[in-house]
Parts: C-alpha cells; structure tokens; sequence
C-alpha cells in the first residue's frame, strides 16, 4: 500500500505567503489581509464539502496569481517598492567596493610573493617582460570582475549543499541594516590594510620605491565608504517605515 502525504493547510499558507513576500510591493498590513481572506475563502470551501488541499488551491486562484496581484499592489506601494530598489542598489555598490578591496589586497599580497619565488628558483629569472607578464597576469586572476564571479559561484555551490549557508544568506538579506553596517566594516579594514600593503610591501618589493604614508590619510580612506553606508541605512530606515 502507498503511504499518502497529508496535507498541511497551515504549511501550505505558509508558503503562499512567503512567495509573495518575496516581492517588495507587499507589505506586511497587504499579506495579512490577503492571508486573512484566503482562509475565509478556505473554510467557505470547505462547510461546501471540499477537502483542505481542494479548498486550499481553489481559494488560491480566486484570489489570483502572484504577478497580477503584483502589479495591482505596485501601484499603491509604488513609494516601498522604488526605496526598495534603491536599497538594493546601495548594497550593491557597498559589495563591489568590498570586493574590490579585497582583489586589491590579494593582489598586493600575491605580486610580490610571485616575484620572490621567482627569484629564488635558480635558472627561472624573469627579465623585465616576465616580471611584468607576472603582474598582469596576477592582477588578471585577482581582478574584481574574477574575485565576484568566484563568490558567485562558491555561494551559489554552498547554498545549494549547505542548508546552513542558504539560512544564513536569506537571514542577511531580510536584515539590511545590519548588512549594510558589515559591509561598510569590512570594506574599510580591506581598504586600510590592501593601502598599507601596496605602500610597505607592493611597492618595495616589485618597484623598489619607499614612500611615507601620513597616519591622517588612513583616516580619510574608508570616507567613501562611509558616506555609502550611511546613505545605505538611510534609505533601509525609510524602506522600514514605509514596510
């Protein structure tokens, strides 16, 4: 005999819900209500002799599907949505400069290293082309276009395999705010210790030059950083009050 799934109504919604809370034009007062008049639908359904699962999927589809309901809720949330959008475009930027400073760290870490190796492997002596070959080559590997397309790929692998990474992923999006705070603390310690490391390691290994770095301008480096942050909660406030 075959085992039969049953069906959980209260999951079920669950789900309906969740998926529609993907979309920005939804607020939270909008899935209440239509939470609410899909289970009245439901238990009208049901007095009428339809089971949970039939009641469930019916109600569903009077209520209609997610991308009309979208566009007919876009047009009152339309302030929610456009802060939503903006917010997202300020944690881009925010990663891009995070990964950006790190390329640029693991480049300055990696150049020189490649040089030493070089040098210390007798018969293998890079003349000026090779060394500069060398460089290109390290700066091609650990360029901010590669270094994103390698995290795309590792978290995309990760959280497809780890349960645990995909939970961490969504609980970080569902918290800008603090993403946003994370994002700007590591970009500046990248940014100050990938500067420190091109002026006190890069520059005196590959090119010979020394030069004094002013402890002022360490503080002045993550500025642009900050502006982005701060703009980034701004709008993250604004897009909760609107939620």
């Amino acid at each position: 005999m075959e085992n039969q799934t049953t069906f959980d109504l209260n999951h079920a919604i669950q789900r309906w819900r969740e998926n529609l809370a993907q979309s920005p034009v939804f607020e939270r007062e909008n899935l209440n209500e239509l939470e609410s008049h899909l289970r009245d639908s439901i238990t009208t359904l049901q007095s009428r002799g339809l089971s949970a699962e039939e009641a469930f999927m019916v109600a569903t589809k009077r209520i209609g599907k997610s991308d009309a309901l979208e566009k007919e809720f876009g047009k009152v949330n339309g302030r929610a949505v456009w802060l939503d959008r903006l917010l997202w475009i300020l944690l881009g930027f925010q990663a891009w400069s995070l990964i950006s400073n790190l390329s640029r760290l693991a480049t300055g870490v990696v150049s020189p290293l490649g040089l030493q190796l070089n040098d210390m492997l007798p018969g293998f002596g890079l003349h000026k082309l090779g060394e500069g070959l060398l460089r290109n080559t390290v700066s091609i590997i650990f360029s901010p276009l590669v270094t994103t397309i390698a995290f795309s790929i590792l978290a995309w692998y990760f959280a497809r395999t780890k349960q645990g990474v995909l939970d961490f992923i969504q609980a970080s999006l569902k918290r800008p705010l603090t993403l946003a705070c994370c994002l700007f603390l590591a970009c500046a310690v990248f940014r100050i210790t990938a500067t420190l490391v091109f002026r006190y390691w890069y520059l005196p290994t590959v090119f010979h030059i020394r030069e004094h770095y002013p402890t002022t301008t360490l503080i002045l480096i993550p500025f642009s950083d900050a502006i982005l942050a701060v703009l980034t909660v701004l709008v993250a406030r604004l897009q909760a009050a609107a939620a």
